[in-house]
C-alpha cells in the first residue's frame, strides 16, 4: 500500500503544481539522452520516474496490475525485500527504452516497467497458479480464470508485437515493459538458485493461497 500511496501522492502533486522536479536541470522523469550523457548524475530518475504518471488511467491501470501480483510476492519475500526489489531492481526496466533509443528527448514515466518486473518474477515462481480476470461490457461483466503462464506469455508476446508495429507512435514504452519482464525472470531464477529453502517457501505459500 505504501507504493500505491506514493504514486497517488506524486500524481496529485503533479496535477496541482504541474511538472514537478528537483530544478530545471534535474527532472524527475527518465530522459534517455540525459542518461546517455551523464548516467551517474541522472541515475536517480530510474527510481523517481517510476512514481510519476501521465494521467489518471495510466495510474489506474498500473495500480490494478500491481495489485494482481504484488500481494503474493510480498508474502513470499517479506515487505522489506519486496520493496527494495521493486524500487531498485524494477526501476532498471527504463534501460529497455534507453537501449532502443539512447538519444531520445522524450521523457518516460510510469510504474509499468516495475510492474512488468513483478510479472516476470511471478511467471517463474508461480506459473501454474490461476488469475481471475473480469471482462466488462456495461452493463454486463464476466469473470473467468486463466493460468498465469498463459496470461503472462500472451501479455509479453503482445508487447513484443506492439514494439515492432507501433514504432514509437503511441508513446507507450513497450521496450520498458519487455526489459522489466526479462529482469524479473532473471531475478526470480537467481533467487531460486541462490536463496535458501526456496522450494519450501514456495510450497508453504501455495498452501496458504489455496
Amino acid at each position: 500500500m505504501l507504493l500505491i500511496a506514493l504514486q497517488i501522492l506524486f500524481f496529485c502533486l503533479n496535477e496541482v503544481y504541474g511538472s514537478i522536479s528537483f530544478g530545471e536541470d534535474y527532472p524527475l522523469q527518465f530522459v534517455p539522452i540525459l542518461f546517455s550523457l551523464k548516467p551517474v548524475v541522472y541515475s536517480y530518475t530510474l527510481i523517481t520516474a517510476t512514481f510519476l504518471h501521465t494521467g489518471f488511467w495510466h495510474l489506474f491501470g498500473n495500480v490494478m496490475f500491481f495489485l494482481a501480483f504484488a500481494r503474493t510476492l510480498e508474502r513470499l519475500f517479506g515487505t522489506l525485500v519486496f520493496l527494495s526489489a521493486y524500487v531498485f531492481i524494477g526501476a532498471l526496466a527504463f534501460i529497455g527504452d534507453w537501449i532502443l533509443n539512447p538519444n531520445s528527448l522524450t521523457p518516460i514515466v510510469g510504474s509499468s516497467g516495475a510492474v512488468s518486473f513483478l510479472m516476470g518474477v511471478y511467471l517463474m515462481l508461480f506459473p501454474k497458479s490461476k488469475l481471475r480476470l473480469i471482462i466488462t461490457i456495461p452493463p454486463f461483466y464476466k469473470r473467468f480464470w486463466i493460468s498465469a503462464y498463459i496470461f503472462l506469455l500472451l501479455w509479453i508476446g503482445l508487447q513484443a508485437y506492439d514494439i515492432l508495429t507501433d514504432k514509437g507512435q503511441s508513446g507507450v514504452a513497450y521496450a520498458t515493459h519487455i526489459f522489466g519482464f526479462i529482469v524479473g525472470v532473471i531475478a526470480a531464477m537467481a533467487w531460486k538458485e541462490m536463496a535458501p529453502d526456496t522450494d519450501r517457501k514456495l510450497g508453504e505459500l501455495m498452501e496458504k493461497e489455496q
